[in-house]
Parts: C-alpha cells; sequence; structure tokens
C-alpha cells in the first residue's frame, strides 16, 4: 500500500474497509462480520493508507484517530459524521483543508474532544472558537503563541509543548475549566489560574512549580499538581515539601533517562518511562519514618 495516505471520492466505504483495514484497527461491538460498515461503532484508528469521501457513511462511528502518516487533505466527509464524539488528527504536518474541516464539526452535535496535536500550527483553525460542544481540547506539539477561543463547555484544555509565554486571555471566560496542562512553554507566572474557580488539575513543569509554589498552594479548588521533569535533571526537593503536604504532587520522569528524585537530601526512590510516583505520599512516609 502506498504510504502516502490520500483522500478518495471514487471509491466506496465497502471496498475501502474490506481492502485497507490491514493499515487501520476497528472496533465493533456485538458485531460478527466487523466489516460490516453499517454497525461499526467505536473506534477506527489509521496510521496509514487511503480515505474515501465515502467515510461519511460510517454513521455509527464515534471515535476516529489519524496519527503519523503522510495526509495532505482531510475528507470532507469526516464533518457528516452525527455521532462522531471523538476526533484525534496526531503528527500530520501541513493538512491543506483543516480551517475548512474545523469548520464542519460544527455539524457534529456529539463531538466532544478533539485533538490537533503535533500538526506545526502557528495559529490555530479560525473557526476553533465555534466549536461549542467541546469539552476536552489538545493543542500539544504545536508552534502556537497566540489563541482566541471561547468555549465555555471545556473542562480540559492541553496547549503544552507550544510557545506561549503568557496565557490566553480570550481563555480566561472559560469557567468550566477543571483541567489545564502546559508544561513545556515559556510561560511562568501561573497567577492567571485564579481565574479558573473550578481548576482541579494543573500539569506544569519543574521549572514552572518551583516558581509558584506558594501561589499553588493558595488555590483552594486545586486538588492535584502533575509535575513533568526534563531528561537529565537531579533536583533537591526541599522546596516541594509543603506543596506534598497541602496537594496530591505527582512526579513524571523522563522517558529515555533515569532520574535519581530526592527529598530532604534523602533518595527515596528511581522513575524513569514515564512511571510517575506520588510524592505527597512519599514525602509523609518520610516524615513518619524521621519521626519514629
Amino acid at each position: 500500500m502506498n504510504n502516502e495516505t490520500k483522500v478518495l471520492t471514487d471509491r466506496s466505504i465497502q471496498d475501502w474497509l474490506s481492502n485497507d483495514l490491514g493499515e487501520a484497527i476497528v472496533t465493533s461491538e456485538g458485531v460478527n462480520n466487523p466489516l460490516d460498515y453499517t454497525v461499526i461503532s467505536t473506534q477506527i484508528s489509521l496510521v496509514k493508507g487511503e480515505i474515501p469521501e465515502s467515510i461519511s457513511e460510517l454513521q455509527n462511528l464515534v471515535d476516529f484517530t489519524i496519527y503519523g502518516n503522510k495526509l495532505k487533505q482531510l475528507p470532507i466527509g469526516l464533518t457528516k459524521l452525527k455521532k462522531l464524539e471523538q476526533l484525534k488528527i496526531i503528527n500530520i504536518k501541513g493538512i491543506k483543508n483543516l480551517d475548512e474541516i474545523v469548520e464542519g464539526l460544527t455539524n457534529c452535535p456529539k463531538l466532544n474532544y478533539l485533538a490537533l496535536s503535533g500538526l506545526g500550527l502557528k495559529k490555530a483553525p479560525i473557526k476553533l472558537d465555534q466549536l461549542k460542544q467541546i469539552k476536552i481540547l489538545g493543542l500539544t506539539n504545536n508552534k502556537l503563541s497566540t489563541l482566541n477561543l471561547d468555549a465555555k463547555n471545556l473542562t480540559h484544555l492541553n496547549l503544552s509543548k507550544n510557545c506561549f509565554s503568557e496565557f490566553p486571555k480570550s481563555i480566561y471566560n472559560t469557567q468550566n475549566i477543571e483541567r489545564l496542562t502546559f508544561e513545556k512553554n515559556p510561560l511562568k507566572d501561573l497567577s492567571f489560574l485564579k481565574s479558573f474557580k473550578k481548576i482541579k488539575i494543573v500539569s506544569i513543569d519543574m521549572e514552572q512549580c518551583l516558581q509558584n509554589i506558594e501561589f499553588l498552594k493558595s488555590l483552594d479548588s486545586l486538588t492535584q499538581v502533575i509535575i513533568i521533569v526534563d531528561d537529565g535533571g537531579e533536583y533537591s526537593f526541599e522546596a516541594l515539601r509543603e506543596l506534598c503536604l497541602s496537594k496530591q504532587t505527582l512526579i513524571y520522569g523522563s522517558k529515555s533517562k533515569k532520574i535519581p528524585f530526592y527529598l530532604l537530601g534523602k533518595q527515596i526512590d528511581t522513575i524513569s518511562n514515564s512511571k510517575g510516583i506520588d510524592f505527597s505520599i512519599a514525602y509523609k512516609v518520610l516524615v513518619e519514618e524521621i519521626e519514629k
């Protein structure tokens, strides 16, 4: 099969499902024949291959993931999937009709999860703020430095690995946000978080955390702080003691290097491969051992 993904207008959905599913993962519920396209109801994850416009016939499709291929254009048929709940477009550069697709997604009333990650975006799609039904939005690993977004139903926003030096002011009115992810941005001042009265979880990098510990402790609604540590770092966590006691504090390390973590000058664990340690619990255990 050609590795370059194309949008086809002259193939039936039956032919696509019957011949190209070697490049996709299809899950169907209670169906003996997974190629019965009228009842595919959970997920198609396409890494490479061809996408016909007739994908619009998959009216029971709820979750569609396209990951890491050479796709240059998305089928308009995606915007006609009335039951679509999740759409994830990941690690694809140069999609020519992304603005048109995002505008068309206003016709997908059940869509609540949209990921546009690793697309090399310097600006968000023009009509993104018209997707009022979206609750979870991922824009990670792009080149964004500004964002105009007024999505009142949004509960989780992921802006990690971008170029934000300050938090987008247009999002301050999004009062239903409960989780914000924004590590690996030049943004250091976290005082904007006080604008979000329902915020429960933040994911930040170690530098952001260490510069804002007192502020993070003061946020009453905040229950969990997730800290992402860069490769090769070795840190003393004495500065995190009070934060660990007041908030659940999860530390995640490098995928490629083992990072020793220290608390009160003592090594208490080594984590790698993105496995996290709950430092709020680890600290309390260590304190109990010292007080014995």
